[in-house]
């Protein structure tokens, strides 16, 4: 029976042991990577040696997508994560950015998956790829995104420190800068997503201009 080891998983995906590949944009941790192989070995001892193949296939479809989706789609330091912490039943499959996340903490949850007591490890691992596949869930993080750089922007010198608020918008400005310049990108990846297209390229632009009114 094949599982295929966490190391080979990083190899073949282009991580390294720090998790700063450089031709990375956004990434995938390796809580995620290890959640991934993990849910794979689990499938493997429970079912016959002849649905092997299916599973490894299913596993290593997942972790292309989610490879692929946050390399393409998101700016560097954005990492898909897991967190089993949050809830006794669920574990929940989690989008942040670092830069953002610096100064306006809290992960977006883009999906939950039943603990591994609560069902067979088949469901779970179909549970994941649904949400691993589902482009609005990654949409919606895109547009997480741009809602907090535009508060902050639009809105926090009201709330915060006016120079909290410049620091925050210096290091934000590449965050918008990627989503902005790398727009059509989008296009292949979330192509049938229902809420990504409620933000523009024009609108990035214009963030982005405000943003480096208040950076000088």
């Amino acid at each position: 029976m094949y599982v295929q080891k966490i190391a080979s998983i990083h190899n073949n995906i282009g991580l390294n042991k720090k998790n700063t590949c450089p031709q990375f944009k956004g990434t995938v941790s390796p809580e995620f990577v290890e959640y991934v192989d993990t849910l794979r070995g689990d499938c493997l001892d429970t079912y016959p040696k002849q649905f092997s193949n299916s599973i490894n296939n299913l596993c290593d479809n997942i972790m292309n997508n989610a490879q692929r989706v946050m390399q393409n789609c998101f700016p560097k330091e954005s990492v898909l994560s897991v967190d089993a912490t949050q809830s006794e039943v669920f574990d929940a499959i989690t989008y942040s950015n670092k830069v953002i996340g610096k100064y306006i903490p809290g992960d977006l949850t883009l999906g939950s998956l039943f603990k591994k007591h609560k069902l067979t490890p088949i469901e779970r691992l179909k549970d994941l790829h649904q949400i691993v596949f589902d482009k609005d869930r990654f949409s919606d993080a895109c547009n997480k995104d741009y809602a907090k750089i535009d508060a902050m922007t639009y809105e926090g010198a009201d709330i915060f420190d006016k120079n909290f608020v410049k620091d925050f918008v210096n290091a934000c400005i590449p965050v918008v800068e990627f989503y902005h310049d790398n727009f059509n990108l989008y296009d292949s990846e979330m192509t049938d997503a229902n809420h990504y297209n409620e933000r523009t390229q024009a609108e990035y632009a214009e963030l982005l201009s405000k943003m480096k009114e208040l950076s000088d």
